[in-house]
């Protein structure tokens, strides 16, 4: 019965090992991880540029948001998250990331939170992407992340104190209600920050100990960087992606299959045109 939540199965680990590391390390803060990944720019820009035809217009963020919902389709291990020293998983990909609504410093930010099965081709991605983008950079528009954080908003700091602590209380004990953990960017199986967007290098972004995302992923801009090819130096386009990683849900060998699949789907982004297959 205590183990029970809307947004995620109750999972026993099968190591002994990982229910030991949840008491030793109780907050995602003390358990988090870092990994720095650099692709080759040039194959995905070579790629977009193959897509131009199309007329929804491919992009970087679809690209690389279709990539990690295959992954996490592929390797469900990752899309799990411990809460209160218990292990669970999610049955649905849940995507968070933040947009600007105007490129200036006094423009409203809002969070974005898509819903993925994992069967989806990267066009059918990308779309969900788009409308979602262009429906939340209205500027009277308001979504459910909003209404959230403006109800919050309006009260004194006393009250969002109390409040936020309630609601870290009930999220611990598995009461959240199910309404609050949907509108929440924070109860995610990946944030994505793409400081690509304004011409800014990869950062390492902390994982949140409130919520359930156990995945930070920070896309940086385009570098050229010195690289070796036939044992002679030239110059190669890069974009690196730096991630921060709650080391409690999975052991260090599933870690790097998953990654070994994000980099084998971003030399050939042709394979996320497809739906997955078993």
């Amino acid at each position: 019965m205590f183990n029970k939540r809307t947004d995620g199965t109750y999972t026993r680990p099968s190591d002994p090992f990982f229910r030991v590391m949840a008491n030793i390390m109780p907050t995602r803060a003390e358990s988090q991880v870092l990994y720095e990944h650099t692709f080759d720019a040039d194959i995905l820009t070579d790629y977009l540029k193959s897509q131009h035809n199309n007329p929804s217009g491919m992009t970087f963020l679809s690209l690389f948001i279709a990539c990690y919902v295959r992954m996490l389709k592929e390797h469900p291990q990752i899309n799990r998250f411990i809460v209160n020293r218990r292990l669970y998983a999610r049955e649905e990909i849940h995507i968070a990331f933040v947009i600007k609504k105007r490129l200036n410093a006094t423009a409203d930010e809002t969070a974005i939170k898509l819903v993925f099965t994992g069967n989806e081709t990267l066009q059918q991605i990308h779309e969900t992407v788009e409308t979602e983008i262009k429906k939340n950079m209205m500027t009277d528009n308001e979504n459910e992340t909003d209404s959230l954080a403006k109800f919050f908003n309006k009260l004194p700091n006393g009250l969002i104190r109390f409040g936020v602590g309630l609601c870290k209380f009930a999220d611990a004990h598995n009461m959240l209600p199910k309404a609050v953990i949907n509108a929440s960017p924070f109860h995610c199986s990946m944030f994505i920050t793409y400081v690509k967007s304004i011409k800014l290098d990869r950062v390492f972004h902390h994982l949140y100990n409130f919520g359930t995302c156990s995945v930070f992923a920070g896309i940086g801009k385009t570098i050229t960087r010195a690289g070796l090819a036939q044992n002679e130096f030239t110059a190669k386009r890069t974009i690196s992606v730096a991630y921060v990683i709650d080391e409690r849900i999975c052991d260090g060998y599933t870690m790097a299959k998953a990654f070994q699949t994000v980099e084998k789907l971003l030399k050939n982004p042709a394979l996320l045109e497809q739906s997955f297959t078993q």
